[in-house]
């Protein structure tokens, strides 16, 4: 494609779409700054006005004293906005961080309607969006794509074809990505109630939102406060250790097993039979542990007394509780786990097999040199991700299948329970509960963070990014 003055311009190249990528950031940076984003019928004393982004970025439009009396600040958010706009322009400097862009621009247009939106419940009269914020949520719009074909032309080599060979992969991702976006990022703003007093003040989220003193970091401290703080990280860490390096060998143990299996339909009868366990809910799991632990009636105290043995009262005894979160989580969920390492293994080249066979390998000596080798990346990868849900309790499995008995509570409690347990009593706020949240997130994203460096200090080659 050429233009007026002879020039060619590249459009299969990457470096194209990275500059229409940076322009169109820029421009929505002046729009931002600059366009007519709302207009207010009236407030007060003041009639048809018109906010530009610059007013309510720097706070300096005739709304102000009508903004302080009301206590509210959407420049702070506005700010927050263009932060993460030229956060976005940064990034798209740096070729390694492709799509990193994406989410600070989702953010930023997130939180510049938060900010708009303000003006809609504050003076209680029609009021219009003006051609700006859509003219900013367009350029924004505009941005992602470049990014996106920027950053796929970066990672395919189009010049041999190879990127038209992925194009349907590449469509594939496209539910997911929407499903990312939309229930991803589109939410993120809604951590900043993590640092409201969140209050309900009326129908609308915005206005309980912006009516909703600051609270800083004050909503963190009750996760800490508490006399439960030690035992609940402790369960939490320890449990999701024991679920991680159990749950890892029970799921590559089933993964050989079932591909050892030479006749395929026993293979899909074993596979169904643990997998089948993944769809039962936690409620359904509770009652048939219940059918076995019943001190009365269970099936295991039966057999106890059967056999002369004195029955146990399982749900009083918290000492055998751990041992029977273990085995609940690895019936559950090894059978699941197990399926991306068989289909793993069925991916291997069966040409190594071979050979090994010729050598004299037997299959225990071929397990052990090749598939669990070959094994290696997929296990590294997916313990990576693992750890960063170690401080997330599967709520279903403690609160459930305890029955919510305040004899097991030192064993059974973890940050998802002790959490619900003090929002189902009253004792704290949504923001509260929203601390807690992104406490979580914000230390799994650390934990994965942390253990991808590790793994590239050992093995560069099995590493996340």
């Amino acid at each position: 494609m050429g233009d007026g003055c002879g020039m060619k311009t590249d459009l299969k190249s990457s470096n194209f779409y990275w500059m229409l990528l940076r322009v169109a950031l820029l421009c929505a940076a002046v729009v931002l700054f600059l366009a007519p984003m709302v207009w207010v019928s009236s407030v007060g004393e003041y009639t048809d006005i018109t906010v530009t982004g610059r007013h309510i970025l720097l706070g300096s439009s005739v709304l102000q004293p009508a903004l302080n009396e009301a206590g509210l600040d959407p420049q702070g958010m506005m700010q927050i906005s263009f932060l993460l706009l030229a956060g976005a322009m940064v990034l798209s400097f740096i070729p390694k961080k492709t799509f990193f862009p994406v989410a600070l621009i989702i953010f930023s247009v997130a939180l510049a309607w938060l900010s708009v939106h303000h003006y809609g419940w504050l003076e209680k009269s029609k009021y219009a969006l003006s051609w700006g914020f859509g003219l900013y949520a367009l350029l924004a719009a505009a941005a992602i794509g470049f990014n996106f074909v920027g950053a796929g032309l970066s990672r395919l080599n189009v010049g041999t074809g190879e990127f038209k060979s992925h194009m349907a992969l590449l469509a594939m991702l496209i539910p997911g990505l929407v499903f990312l976006i939309v229930f991803a990022y589109l939410p993120m703003p809604g951590v900043l109630i993590a640092f409201k007093n969140f209050k309900v003040y009326g129908r609308s989220l915005f206005e309980n939102f912006f009516k909703s003193a600051w609270a800083g970091f004050d909503n963190f401290g009750f996760i800490f406060s508490t006399p439960d703080a030690r035992t609940m990280t402790i369960n939490t860490v320890l449990y999701n250790l024991a679920f991680i390096a159990l749950g890892l060998v029970a799921s590559v143990s089933i993964a050989v097993g079932i591909t050892e299996i030479s006749n395929r339909k026993t293979a899909k009868v074993y596979q169904t039979m643990y997998f089948l366990p993944y769809f039962l809910s936690w409620v359904v799991v509770s009652y048939l542990v219940y059918a076995l632990l019943n001190y009365e009636y269970g099936v295991i105290n039966n057999l106890l007394r059967a056999t002369g043995f004195e029955p146990v009262d399982w749900y009083m005894e918290p000492n055998y509780w751990p041992v029977l979160f273990v085995i609940a989580n690895l019936w559950k969920y090894a059978g699941n786990g197990s399926i991306i390492y068989t289909a793993t293994i069925v991916g291997i080249d069966s040409a190594l097999y071979e050979a090994a066979a010729i050598d004299g390998a037997n299959r225990f000596k071929q397990i052990r040199h090749i598939t669990l080798p070959m094994l290696k990346p997929t296990i590294i990868l997916l313990n990576i991700l693992a750890m960063g849900r170690i401080f997330n309790a599967d709520f279903g499995l403690f609160y459930l299948l305890t029955r919510g008995m305040g004899q097991l509570r030192n064993v059974s409690m973890v940050i998802d329970t002790f959490v619900y347990g003090a929002l189902a009593s009253g004792n704290i706020t949504l923001g509260r509960v929203s601390a807690a949240a992104l406490y979580q997130s914000v230390v799994g994203f650390i934990l994965i963070l942390a253990t991808n460096w590790i793994v590239s200090r050992i093995s560069p080659d099995n590493t996340l990014l």
